[in-house]
């Protein structure tokens, strides 16, 4: 849980039983933790509650946590089909890697970016059991696309050639906007990946900073 304090952004409260230790469930030593104090006014009820039932806070920076204060974590989950095999060879020709501490039976997790982003592939049984609703087919209708930007046109394309080649397909033409490129892969069971990149200049003033320092 992260916690702001006196305008100091990337501080995080870690809830462990007494007599244990932030890092006991983090999995990783951790250092210079302190015990929540009265000074922290805002949380100190909550100190109270947590230590009626055995529990303790321990407060941590972002670093102390192995995180970037100017990221937070987003993991895309999503149905596999019939050949979830073929799933993992079109990511993974893509350059993402399988982590296999949280790939299993139910799930495979493919890594985008180390620490920020990630797809959960999941067999439609458990994934089912995070909704009540009916799974969509995305080979029949797409509900999502999931782009991902990359530092160079070049690289775009070099994606999308290695997901073709490994059983993805484009179906739909390239969109160049001058400040912005982007194409379309769609994986074996029909999700749609659109791999992008955008004009420096255009990320930092916006699109029409951009054209007119082309005209």
């Amino acid at each position: 849980m992260r916690f702001d304090h006196g305008g100091t952004r990337g501080i995080h409260l870690v809830v462990v039983p007494l007599g244990e230790e932030a890092g006991d469930i983090l999995g990783y030593p951790v250092e210079g933790h302190e015990l929540v104090h009265d000074d922290f006014s805002r949380i100190h009820g909550l100190e109270s509650c947590l230590s009626a039932c055995f529990l303790q806070v321990w407060i941590l920076t972002a670093s102390q946590t192995h995180e970037k204060e100017d990221h937070d974590d987003i993991d895309v989950r999503q149905p596999a089909g019939d050949r979830p095999g073929a799933l993992e060879d079109v990511y993974t020709a893509l350059g993402f890697t399988i982590n296999p501490l949280f790939t299993d039976h139910n799930a495979a997790c493919v890594v985008v970016e180390e620490g920020h982003s990630a797809f959960m592939i999941l067999v439609r049984d458990y994934f089912q059991t995070f909704s009540d609703r009916p799974i969509g087919n995305p080979a029949e209708s797409v509900s999502v696309s999931t782009a991902i930007f990359l530092d160079t046109r070049e690289a775009v394309d070099v994606a999308i050639a290695a997901g073709i080649a490994s059983g993805g397909s484009e179906d739909q033409p390239a969109s160049d906007y001058s400040f912005m490129y982007q194409r379309q892969l769609t994986d074996p069971d029909g999700h749609v990946l659109e791999f992008g990149y955008m004009d420096p200049v255009a990320v930092e003033q916006g699109p029409e900073v951009f054209m007119s320092q082309q005209a």
